[in-house]
């Protein structure tokens, strides 16, 4: 049933056998649906999506839906027992522009460090047109989705990397799989650093960043945990000759929606201020920022200060102001409070991967680069309609930076394969 200005039943997912069968050398097996027959049924696009889902444990599976292939996860998506092994869920749209689109919902359960996703349901077409129609109209049950079967050749998640302040000329670089390093310098050295990663194999580095306290040096790290109910963890260690120890866990609780990324700076007030990236778009603005005090309460504490539908990453800058660069529909808008300072449009294919403030006399500017190593420096306190100085460094040939900063006279790059691999990236002429 679909119903607008209600949560909407567009069709049922039966999950076939139980979770159980995932990561056997048998998965359940299930039978592909059959193409959509419906024409359409109009919406506002304003609605949020129902439907019944059968299953032992289906409040725990990852939902996704399909909006004309594009992959969009269901992170508000929710379910509630109403009978024995039967869930009614929903969840809120993804925003969609005006016009048709073909959607096809998916349900998928975590393996450890791999989403292992279900067939896609049969294909049901809506139209949005953004004034309304409550008209309610009858969708037959027609997909099958069975939990734990996998897609042919799935992919492993891909090690990614990073890199957070050490110091005013060198970085704190990370990969998700636990490695750590402090490079730069005039002769662009690195040292690994050695720690116990103690966390289970459902967990991933997310962001470090290390900082001076009382003239001892402390480096923190902000782990996520992408399992049925998202994480994050921040540890803190002191670091003494490239050995951390004394490990406090400072916060530790779950988090409103899975990440993707984050990135850490340290606040005015000297906090750690922990930027995080979601999975997709929401709906309306929400804090993304955590700040972390190892004198206070270990829960998560969302930001209000801070919001954003699309977030990408946060800084601080040396006079106290916090950047927000977030994805506004195909460009990337950077922001102090509520002012735009910039609209930059990012190349297709193309991500931002480093955000760094920069202090350039009295000026506070922050310095926003890409995996293909073009970057801009937006200049704090100029109207909107400013021209971003814009700057390029050489490519990394192999594959894209998957972190880069200014360093110097050049910049470091970093990228992950598996591996960290770092490069100092030269200015291009």
């Amino acid at each position: 049933m679909l119903t607008v200005n209600r949560p909407f039943r567009a069709l049922c997912l039966a999950i076939a056998s139980a979770v159980a069968g995932c990561g056997s050398s048998a998965p359940p097996s299930t039978t592909a649906p059959p193409p959509a027959t419906n024409t359409g049924v109009s919406i506002t696009g304003g609605e949020r999506l129902g439907w019944t889902q059968n299953g032992d444990g289906a409040d725990r599976y990852v939902y996704a839906l399909y909006v004309d292939e594009s992959r969009n996860e269901l992170s508000g998506a929710s379910c509630t027992a109403s009978a024995p092994q039967v869930f009614d869920c929903q969840s809120p749209l993804p925003r969609m522009t005006n016009g048709t689109h073909t959607l096809q919902l998916t349900a998928a359960v975590r393996n450890g460090n791999d989403l292992v996703e279900g067939p896609r349901s049969a294909a049901f077409v809506v139209i949005v047109s953004g004034s309304g129609d409550t008209r309610s109209v009858q969708l037959a049950p027609e997909a099958v989705v069975a939990a734990g079967q996998p897609a042919q050749n799935t992919p492993p998640p891909q090690p990614s990397c990073g890199l957070g302040a050490w110091d005013a000329t060198h970085v704190l670089a990370w990969t998700s799989g636990g490695e750590l390093t402090e490079a730069g310098g005039a002769r662009h050295s690195a040292r690994p650093l050695t720690w116990t990663n103690e966390a289970g194999a459902e967990w991933r580095l997310n962001t470090a960043i290390s900082r001076i306290e009382k003239g001892r040096r402390f480096v923190f790290l902000a782990l996520t945990s992408n399992t049925s109910e998202p994480r994050l963890r921040v540890l803190r260690y002191r670091e003494v000759g490239g050995v951390l120890g004394e490990r406090a866990t400072v916060l530790d609780g779950p988090l409103p929606h899975p990440p993707t990324a984050a990135n850490a700076s340290v606040a005015p007030d000297g906090r750690v201020s922990i930027a995080l990236a979601w999975n997709a778009p929401l709906a309306t603005p929400e804090p993304f920022v955590v700040n972390v005090d190892p004198r206070a309460s270990p829960a998560v504490d969302m930001d209000v200060r801070f919001v954003s539908r699309a977030p990408i990453a946060g800084t601080w800058d040396a006079d106290g102001r916090f950047w927000i660069v977030e994805k506004t529909g195909g460009d990337v808008t950077v922001r102090t409070g509520d002012t735009a300072m910039a609209r930059l449009s990012v190349p297709d294919g193309d991500s931002i991967v480093g955000v760094q403030p920069l202090e350039v006399g009295s000026t506070a500017r922050t310095a926003i680069f890409t995996s293909r190593g073009m970057g801009w420096t937006v200049t704090a306190d100029v109207a909107a309609t400013q021209q971003p100085s814009a700057s390029r460094f050489v490519p990394d040939s192999n594959g894209g930076y998957q972190g880069l900063l200014v360093m110097g006279d050049g910049g470091i790059g970093c990228a992950a394969r598996p591996s960290l691999s770092l490069t100092y990236a030269r200015p291009a002429r």
